[in-house]
């Protein structure tokens, strides 16, 4: 499979975790399904494909850039990383950003915890004005090297624990254009962010 260029682990993906994939492969002028690649399919080929919107759901859909697109009015429970509404596809998720202009969140706690593979992450343009919690928001993502959270309203959050805990790679962090209530908890926000050369707090209220 890998040969073909076929990402094995995407089509072992289950079916409940898939909306739709493109099955049509081109081997030169000759197509073929994903079915016919897996009989062994041969050779020195270049095969280009095309894969829909992997998952989505209400406010939100992930392409298959792996990108996470915020789009609407996303309901998060906030208890764990398994709540959230993207849970089942959370180690996908390469990259995010937010579309159009009613885009907005409840709650940012647990988030992005646990997408062992985000690298980037734009959340500029996403309504966070009712937000008070922002603990475990990157909790484990450790491909995650800086994050710039300057352009969202963190006037109401009041926790921030373990926010960017085991962000290994995490190297800066720009939160100076946040103004936040008075914070009540702090803990771990930092832990285990090995790599983390420069981080500005200075819009938070302590």
């Amino acid at each position: 499979l890998a040969s073909l260029g076929i990402n094995q682990g995407l089509l072992s993906e289950t079916a409940s975790q898939l909306i739709t994939i493109s099955t049509d492969w081109k081997v030169g002028s000759t197509a073929y399904t994903t079915a016919d690649a897996l009989k062994g399919i041969t050779g020195n080929v270049t095969l280009t494909r095309t894969i829909a919107n992997i998952r989505n759901g209400n406010g939100w859909y992930i392409d298959g850039a792996r990108c996470l697109h915020i789009t609407g009015a996303v309901t998060n429970p906030g208890t764990s990383s398994d709540s959230t509404p993207w849970a089942s596809s959370k180690g996908y998720i390469r990259s995010v950003v937010v579309d159009g202009t009613n885009a907005s969140i409840n709650s940012c706690a647990h988030l992005f915890e646990d997408c062992t593979d985000l690298e980037t992450v734009d959340l500029s343009g996403l309504n966070t004005s009712a937000v008070t919690d922002m603990s475990d928001m990157f909790h484990y993502c450790p491909c995650l090297k800086s994050v710039d959270l300057g352009q969202i309203d963190t006037s109401k959050v009041v926790y921030v624990s373990a926010m960017f805990e085991a962000c290994s790679l995490l190297e800066s962090v720009d939160l100076s254009g946040l103004r936040s209530a008075p914070l009540t908890s702090m803990n771990y926000m930092f832990q285990g962010c090995s790599a983390l050369k420069t981080v500005d707090l200075s819009g938070f209220n302590t």
